[in-house]
Parts: structure tokens; sequence; C-alpha cells
């Protein structure tokens, strides 16, 4: 496989029948183990013209493959994710929903990986990659991405839509975690001559490394109030007792959130 020629047909986009079941399956779990998920977005993504849209995120925890699919569905679009390649063999079902094989043991076949990722951007999709190559810790700062997101916006050389996109798991006021995603300020490359690779993957590094600082700023502050309810999960046990309290017309101050 070579940068040249034509790319190879994109396979289906996940079935409603299967999108609509992970998604509640999804939503189950989350309710189970999250006070909520929240998401804000610093662009106006609901204005956006009709472009293919190319996510790059962090990768810290073991949930980000799964909220992606919850913000992909929240915006509307056909859910598609790459996942490498020996994890996605030993859990197939994950191809019914989205998930495309990355063999990074071989270049050449990951170049052939990467470009089947690239005809799968559609303006009606999200194809989210994560270019630290692994699951990361958290405080780790963003620097060295993979090649990978910037090979494929120099293939696809039509406009492109970039999405930077940090995720992050705190304990805020809540007895459970509140996890906390983060779309950031989005760009569209290719109306015009596309950026070397290297100028691309330094954009890249720069953007999502802002993206991840802007939530860290907006966790320490916790200067929330622009974020929505993506999942609502199990309130804190003090909450669900004051919320009691509350209908027996025993509590007058209470604030649903930490009670």
């Amino acid at each position: 496989m070579t940068d040249r020629g034509a790319l190879p047909s994109p396979p289906p986009p996940p079935g409603p029948l299967a999108a609509r079941a992970f998604d509640h399956y999804l939503t189950g779990l989350a309710r189970k183990h999250f006070a909520s998920v929240r998401w804000h977005a610093l662009d106006d993504w609901r204005a956006w013209p009709a472009l293919p849209t190319l996510v790059v995120a962090n990768h810290t925890n073991w949930w980000d493959g799964f909220l992606s699919h919850q913000i992909s569905r929240a915006m509307g679009r056909h859910f598609r994710i790459l996942m490498e390649a020996r994890n996605l063999s030993r859990y197939r079902i994950f191809l019914r929903i989205g998930a495309l094989p990355l063999e990074r043991r071989s270049r050449s076949q990951a170049m052939r990986d990467l470009a089947v990722a690239t005809a799968c951007l559609a303006p009606d999709a999200l194809v989210w990659i994560y270019p630290q190559g692994a699951r990361r810790p958290a405080p780790e700062p963003i620097h060295d991405l993979e090649g990978g997101a910037a090979w494929m916006v120099e293939r696809h050389g039509g406009p492109l839509r970039i999405l930077p996109v940090a995720f992050r798991y705190p304990f805020l006021s809540e007895q459970q975690a509140e996890p906390l995603v983060l779309l950031g300020r989005s760009w569209v490359v290719g109306q015009g001559e596309v950026p070397p690779r290297g100028v691309l993957r330094d954009e890249l590094t720069a953007s999502l490394r802002d993206t991840v600082a802007s939530l860290d700023a907006m966790i320490a502050g916790e200067s929330l109030d622009d974020f929505a309810t993506l999942i609502a999960g199990r309130p804190s046990i003090n909450n669900r007792l004051d919320a009691v309290r509350h209908r027996l017309g025993m509590l007058d101050d209470f604030d649903a959130r930490n009670g």
C-alpha cells in the first residue's frame, strides 16, 4: 500500500439496530458507574457545514471509546473508531458498531487500515482516532503523537474538519466519578493546499494539547456550568436521602447535584 491510488471501499456503516442496542447497553453501564457524564463544545457543531470529520482524542481510560460512541450518537453521526487489530480480533462484536482495525505491528498493513479509515470519512460520520497510540497516564503531557492522523488528513486531500476532543474522569462533588468530555476548537483543512504531513502532525498535537489543557483548567476551577448532561447517572447516597427529606418537607435548601 502506498500513499497514492484510489481509496478502498469503506465497510458499511453500523446498522441502526446495532447502534441503538449498543447505545442502550452503554447508557445503562454508565448510569451504574458514574454520577453523570457531561459534555461541552467550544464550537457550535450544529452550524457546521456538511463535511467529513476526523476526531483526534486523548486516551487515558477504558471508557474513552465507549463515550466516543455516545458523543457520536448525540451529534447524530455514524460512529467509526480505529481500534488496535489484536484487541479487535478478541472482541469482533465491535465491528458491528463501527470499530475499524489498525494493525500497528506491520507498517504496510497499518497503511492499508488507515486507508480504509480514510475512506470512511463522510459528512454523516465521525471517525475517531487516538494518536497517542496507546492508553497513557492522565498527567502525561500530549506530545510525540503518532503519524496516522496526519497521514489520513493528507491522504484524504479534500475539505476535512478536524475536531480535538479531551476526556477526563474527575471526582468532584459526587460519590462517583463524573466524566467530562470537551469538544475543542475545530478547523478545516483541504480547502486549499494541504500542509505537509509534519506540519499537520504539529498542528494536531498543539490542538489536542490545548483542548486537554482547557478541560483541566475548567476542572481545576470547577467552571463546569456550560457542560450539558450526556448521561444522567446514579445520585450519591446523601443526595438520595436529602431528596426524600425535601419531598417530606424536612429540607428547604436542596441542590440535586450535591444535596
